[in-house]
């Protein structure tokens, strides 16, 4: 449950950073080993 958890907070806060930033640098997906 905590991993799913931090899964889904990750997730919300890189919608959140690429709505205020932006999109992330190339090279840069943390999540995608994670779902």
């Amino acid at each position: 449950v905590c991993d799913f958890l931090a899964g889904m907070t990750d997730r919300f806060a890189l919608r959140e950073y690429k709505r205020l930033v932006g999109p992330l640098p190339t090279g840069f997906e943390p999540l995608r080993g994670r779902a």
